[in-house]
């Protein structure tokens, strides 16, 4: 697994060979375009999304979720 400080404009904290993750330390809950993105980053890639949240999701941002594969991660 590897992390990246500048990843090329595609929105990812945490690479694997099977995951693409995004990582928010927002004081608010997770909006469904965060996870939107790493969705479709994910699809491009031919991995799974996860998105680690420190304080959890929208009720939208769960369904965009839901609906595009995404494993969401609370601390």
């Amino acid at each position: 697994m590897q992390s990246f400080s500048g990843d090329a404009g595609r929105g990812v904290d945490v690479d694997s060979e099977h995951f693409v993750g995004e990582v928010k330390h927002h004081a608010e809950a997770v909006s469904p375009g965060i996870v939107r993105q790493i969705v479709g980053v994910a699809s491009i890639e031919g991995k799974i999304p996860v998105v680690f949240s420190l304080n959890g999701y929208s009720a939208a941002a769960l369904e965009v979720g839901r609906r595009g594969g995404a494993a969401p991660v609370n601390r």
